[in-house]
């Protein structure tokens, strides 16, 4: 999505590096390339040089198509890279004024290739890409990424050295309440159908780090997971500790949030107990940090360590569940809470729009990994008509290009369509989009809008 007629309105960032190369493949062309793929994609630039004042400006390559050819034989080597994460449309040749440049997109890599490492070890050779550049990740970032690689989500494990007795019957019975129990003659029936409790190599059934995590007692909790943390701070209350188990958390916090004035409103606030569904459903509880709730007049937060499974611009655009935690989404989709289908954070930032909310903020970081969802509970300020916020154009724009990236093109009433988004909105996120050099109109008179290469 460079614009390489405008390439002087560019700089390095964390999504761009540039690079002469005009020796050759430069060894650090590795190291970028592991650190795009382990954190948010980006954009490699060979024949591009950074200028003094930081922009960049083309530089003419001898021979584009051996450099090329170079890297696609190193990026098939597995002594140099661990994973080829590439298509072929991610690779390209450019002329401008008569300079050869080459493009190279890496996309954010999906969970169950990374980590993404050079040299054949991942606790030397992986990255990640922060403002300052690229860095060598913690042996905990990879330790957390090879966790999400796992095709069995951690939360499946069973805990052979305990019985039932370690799941507080209290906290189940209350779960069983809130979906249809009749489906399980008694409790062991009902952890074992869900997942919670499963057979261990004795024979004997045994809860699973699920059925720890849901209802287990504090004690037995830490053991297992002694990076455990739930906190909840309120706008009147200040900030509580909770020791008990996520369940038991998440029905104190309800009640909290039912309290809310803007919980009056009965999609609002089944929208925040899905954003808190969905923290508990994927944080990573064996990073530390701990699960932070806060609530405020002006908006309501969840924050959970862990980072984005899938792209973010797919969890933007909906239709994709890659829950961390398998069996707690299970038994939180039995109790009627979320409804699965990946498309939690666009209904989200629907019902805001309807109520005339200011948009919902998704926030992810790294050292460590956490991603934040801030809720606004107050209205949006005036705007000029058409006129969108950062967060809206962020996830607005996200979910264009995700659709455009899947079906080429598309003309505006499609997108509205498909996206589920107002027509005039989707006329004014076509027309941002179109001002950053993102997308463009085909030259066919369709009136479609495609990704501009």
């Amino acid at each position: 999505m460079i614009d390489f007629n405008e390439i002087g309105k560019y700089k390095e960032n964390n999504r761009i590096e540039a690079k002469k190369a005009l020796g050759g493949l430069p060894e650090s062309i590795w190291e970028t390339y592991s650190a795009f793929a382990n954190t948010l994609g980006g954009i490699l630039l060979l024949g591009v040089e950074e200028l003094p004042g930081k922009t960049l400006r083309c530089i003419d390559l001898p021979d584009p198509a051996k450099l090329l050819r170079r890297f696609r034989e190193l990026l098939e080597d597995r002594t140099k890279v661990s994973a080829n994460i590439l298509s072929e449309e991610d690779l390209q040749i450019h002329e401008i004024d008569g300079k050869h440049v080459i493009s190279i997109r890496v996309p954010r890599a999906l969970r169950t290739d990374r980590p993404v490492y050079i040299n054949q070890d991942p606790f030397s050779g992986t990255y990640r890409r922060n403002g300052e550049g690229d860095y060598r990740c913690t042996s905990d970032e990879i330790e957390a990424m090879l966790r999400d690689a796992a095709i069995q989500t951690h939360d499946m494990q069973v805990c052979s050295g305990l019985s039932l007795d370690a799941l507080d019957a209290e906290t189940i019975a209350r779960c069983r309440a809130c979906g249809n129990s009749a489906e399980d003659a008694d409790d062991p029936a009902f952890l074992s159908r869900t997942g919670a409790a499963a057979c261990a190599e004795d024979g004997q059934l045994r809860p699973t780090a699920a059925g720890i995590l849901l209802f287990g007692r504090m004690e037995t909790i830490r053991s297992h997971f002694p990076e455990y943390r739930l906190a909840y701070t309120g706008a009147s209350a200040g900030k509580r500790r909770f020791d008990n188990n996520i369940l038991e958390f998440y029905f104190s916090v309800c009640r909290e949030i039912d309290a809310l004035p803007a919980a009056a409103d009965p999609d609002v606030k089944r929208g925040i107990r899905e954003a808190f569904a969905n923290c508990l459903i994927n944080a990573d509880y064996y990073a530390p940090g701990g699960i932070s709730v806060v609530s405020a007049p002006a908006h309501i937060s969840f924050s959970n360590p862990g980072s984005f499974r899938i792209r973010k611009e797919s969890a933007y655009a909906g239709g994709i569940s890659d829950p961390r935690n398998t069996i707690i989404f299970r038994i939180f989709k039995y109790m009627n809470i979320g409804k699965g289908r990946g498309g939690g954070i666009q209904n989200l930032f629907s019902v805001w729009r309807r109520r005339g909310f200011s948009a919902p903020e998704i926030r992810e970081q790294f050292q460590p990994d956490r991603i934040t969802v801030l809720l606004p509970l107050t209205a949006a300020r005036e705007s000029a008509p058409g006129r969108l916020g950062a967060a809206e154009l962020e996830a607005g724009g996200a979910a264009v290009i995700e659709y455009l990236t899947e079906n080429i093109c598309a003309r505006a009433a499609e997108l509205s369509e498909a996206l589920g988004f107002p027509l005039r909105e989707t006329e004014a996120l076509i027309d941002a989009l179109r001002e950053k050099g993102i997308i463009t109109e085909r030259p066919d008179d369709s009136g479609a809008f495609v990704l501009k290469s």
